[in-house]
């Protein structure tokens, strides 16, 4: 990655961003401050590698007057920015001489906003992938200078997709620095669509869905908020999971059996959704097998939608 002498300052606070940084080497890093949450304190993976790495760090709560200044004595030319949940005002992105650029994991106008990688495989898409566009005023709204597709297999889950997104993305910036600075600047085409934060409350898995609806919400949610059910009335997590059409006279969310070495069958909607790997809440995480080892009465059981 040729970047010349430019002095980048990088914005994220997500490791998605981590192989973009290790590639980039930028100058600095532009990060939110992270807050304790009970006995635990959040590690920021930006602030960590730019540590590490013996990078300065602009670590913030917010972008005033202040945060602005400071940037801007520091002389960067260019701003880079990968899963930063900020949106920049006219004065800071006027900061940056050589401009502003922002990498996105969904083919633009498709999927702009906060969960691209979770709408994709909420849809059942089979080809997302990673743009680098202009940051505009608006949200996802700039034009496209660099991107790359990524097929979506159907073993993939959000973690999966998360790690091709992340490798991408080198390759997308890799892509934009070997024409810099000959830009050749694309405006999106199509109707947008939009994304929004995910809330807890969307993790309430519900027997009655159609089952490869459930099947793609336990895909995208597999890093938050996991989908769950109630087992004896404690919070059970499914985190792996295929569904399978069949016609069927079972109650829904009734586990029907248990294929050996295999999964747990669960009786939904249009089929049998074949669970591979769960946990209960406050548990490890296992396989079909080694749970059915230790709780055998799950069998015949109706699993229920959990009030949490």
């Amino acid at each position: 990655m040729r970047t010349g002498d430019l002095k980048i300052l990088f914005a994220s606070n997500d490791s998605i961003a981590l192989p973009v940084l290790n590639a980039l080497n930028p100058e600095a890093v532009l990060t939110i401050r992270t807050t304790e949450s009970g006995r635990k304190k959040r590690i920021n993976p930006i602030a960590l590698w730019a540590e590490q790495n013996n990078k300065k760090i602009h670590c913030i709560d917010h972008l005033m007057k202040k945060e602005r200044e400071e940037i801007l004595c520091s002389g960067y030319d260019m701003l880079i920015s990968f899963s930063f949940s900020r949106i920049f005002g006219p004065k800071f992105l006027s900061i940056f001489p050589k401009g502003c650029f922002n990498i996105h994991p969904s083919l633009l106008p498709k999927y702009r906003g906060p969960s691209p990688l979770q709408a994709a495989l909420l849809n059942g898409d089979k080809t997302t992938g990673v743009v680098m566009q202009t940051i505009s005023l608006k949200m996802d709204e700039g034009d496209i200078v660099s991107s790359q597709n990524i097929s979506i297999e159907p073993c993939d889950d959000y973690h999966t997709l998360f790690e091709k997104a992340s490798r991408s993305a080198v390759s997308v910036v890799n892509g934009f620095f070997e024409i810099y600075p000959k830009i050749i600047f694309s405006p999106q085409i199509g109707e947008p669509t939009y994304t929004g934060l995910i809330s807890k409350s969307e993790g309430k898995i519900s027997f009655s869905e159609y089952g490869e609806n459930i099947e793609r919400k336990i895909k995208a949610y597999s890093e938050y908020p996991r989908m769950r059910c109630s087992f004896n009335d404690q919070i059970l997590i499914l985190q792996k999971a295929r569904f399978e059409k069949a016609v069927h006279s079972y109650e829904n969310g009734l586990v029907v059996g248990y294929k050996k070495n295999d999964a747990l069958q669960i009786a939904v909607n249009g089929g049998f959704l074949y669970v591979t790997e769960l946990q209960k809440q406050g548990k490890s995480l296992t396989d079909a097998q080694s749970f059915i080892n230790g709780n055998k009465a799950i069998i015949g059981q109706l699993l229920k939608e959990c009030e949490a």
